[in-house]
């Protein structure tokens, strides 16, 4: 997605929620940055490691007002009507598959991951990209870690990949990595995954100054969230496959550039990333993204 639209829907996303000014962004408030619970919820009695069926939503102000849901692997996505039920279906396949064992997986560690996400309402609210302006879905961010959307409809088959790695990898690393490595993946200052951020944007490998004029807390997680997202999606080549030439805000696209000049950082932070997810097959992102693209 064009970094100028990415980050006009961060800021309606936030200010959709209330605490435009600040006021509902800080911990004390159940959020961390503005989006991530802090006050866990019960796991149910069966196993996470599956992909529900897309259903209706039970009325409740939990989910209000999306009338869709799905849960994959421990996250949720919400929709409402407009969406088509195999979006839904698309999105949660995509996050199975990251799920998929390798020779780095840790099944106990992969457990833990989904658990998290569970435990604090991971979730992706739907859309079609035209359904999106004037939509207000206060009441379910309220009520689930909420930090953006995945939007069908996208103008290429390389925009609607990245539309939907980067946000499920937003989600993914705001609640799952936060939660399960938070000594190389936390949303705080003492974190691997800030001082390695700190480490880019002084290297001028990362460009941050779009967030600058957030509020504080928000603007640390929405910068540390990018930055995770810019840094696995080079580590898995998704950048050399579907990117552009665009390095105004992150330049080590190619996974050799990203280990040449943060090899410390691209030891730690993958390292753990290898335990619990892997990039899906480009033959699938490719069916995925030439099926949900626009017309």
């Amino acid at each position: 997605m064009d970094q100028k639209i990415c980050l006009f829907l961060i800021l309606l996303i936030f200010s959709s929620c209330g605490g435009g000014d600040g006021s509902s962004s800080s911990s004390s408030d159940n959020k961390i940055g503005g989006c991530v619970l802090t006050t866990a919820r019960a796991l149910p009695g069966s196993s996470l490691k599956a992909v529900s069926s897309v259903s209706a939503t039970d009325g409740s102000a939990t989910y209000d007002p999306f009338t869709k849901i799905l849960t994959s692997y421990g996250t949720t996505m919400l929709s409402i009507a407009s969406v088509s039920d195999s979006f839904v279906s698309d999105i949660g396949t995509t996050i199975q598959k990251m799920f998929d064992s390798s020779d780095d997986t840790d099944n106990d560690d992969q457990n833990t991951f989904i658990e998290n996400s569970y435990k604090y309402a991971a979730t992706i609210p739907l859309f079609v990209a035209t359904d999106f302006n004037n939509f207000d879905f206060k009441n379910s961010k309220d009520n689930n870690s909420i930090c953006d959307t995945i939007s069908a409809g996208q103008e290429s088959r390389n925009t609607q990949v990245l539309e939907i790695m980067e946000h499920i990898l937003h989600i993914m690393t705001n609640v799952g990595f936060h939660y399960t490595y938070p000594n190389e993946w936390g949303l705080t200052t003492s974190s691997t995954l800030y001082t390695c951020m700190q480490e880019a944007i002084n290297s001028n490998y990362f460009n941050a100054s779009s967030y600058d004029n957030m509020d504080a807390e928000v603007k640390i997680r929405i910068k540390l969230q990018e930055f995770a997202y810019w840094f696995i999606s080079s580590a898995w080549g998704l950048q050399t496959t579907y990117g552009d030439n665009d390095t105004s805000e992150w330049t080590l696209k190619s996974q050799s550039a990203l280990q040449s000049n943060m090899s410390s950082c691209y030891s730690t932070l993958m390292s753990t990333v290898n335990k619990v997810i892997i990039p899906p097959s480009n033959t699938f992102l490719n069916t995925l993204g030439d099926d949900h693209k626009s017309d």
